[in-house]
């Protein structure tokens, strides 16, 4: 059975984090291959929050180093803790686990509606709560496999407490936090701690028990 930890961190556009000597060689690339001064910003908080967020589940070394898949997805070297990573507007999201997992967060917004076609066969009219919802369970399933987007996404089935598909059958939790929907796949979860991350004025980074977020219910989907 799978305890995962979430953590959900609101991007600080007054931060002066800086670039550290446990950087991963992956996010050092990124931040040097890019021009906007807000992705080089958000790349930095992404790391330190990730470093601080690792240590605090047992993470002991002093740099960061990982594999990337072949979509994409990291996944860290020399440690048993395996984490996934989202983010989405204002939003950042990492889930960590002894037990691979993936997840996922979207903003509630109509102009993803116009992938309701990619998503399903029928042509049934959801609301833009379920659609969103529904997407970040199936993108939680392909990041999981580390597959490409849309690569048979309107064949990934969800059938509560279950998502399933060519791959496999794993285990789902869908949450509401103001207008996002965060999703988190494993194979069995037993329980999920959700924290609320946060810098105080000298950017110390500071975890504490989330409040602001429910779990989806059925009337809801």
């Amino acid at each position: 059975m799978s305890n995962i930890n979430i953590y959900i961190y609101k991007f600080n556009e007054n931060h002066s984090l800086k670039v550290q000597e446990f950087f991963s060689n992956y996010r050092l690339d990124k931040i040097q291959n890019i021009i906007s001064d807000d992705y080089i910003s958000r790349n930095i908080q992404i790391e330190n929050i990730i470093f601080e967020i690792l240590k605090k589940n047992g993470f002991n070394e002093s740099k960061l180093n990982f594999f990337v898949g072949d979509n994409g997805r990291p996944y860290l070297i020399k440690s048993d803790l395996c984490f996934s990573i989202s983010h989405s507007n204002e939003y950042l999201v990492i889930a960590i686990s002894n037990m691979n997992l993936a997840v996922d967060i979207e903003k509630i917004d109509s102009k993803r509606m116009k992938i309701v076609k990619k998503m399903y066969y029928d042509l049934v009219d959801y609301s833009i709560d379920r659609v969103i919802m529904d997407w970040t369970i199936k993108e939680s399933y392909i990041k999981y496999y580390d597959l490409n987007v849309f690569n048979g996404i309107r064949d990934i089935i969800i059938d509560k407490p279950n998502v399933f598909g060519s791959y496999g059958i794993l285990e789902y939790k869908s949450y509401r936090l103001n207008d996002f929907y965060i999703s988190i796949v494993s194979k069995e979860i037993e329980e999920i701690v959700i924290n609320s991350v946060s810098l105080d004025e000298k950017d110390l980074i500071s975890i504490e028990k989330c409040t602001k977020i429910y779990e989806s219910k059925e009337e809801e989907e």
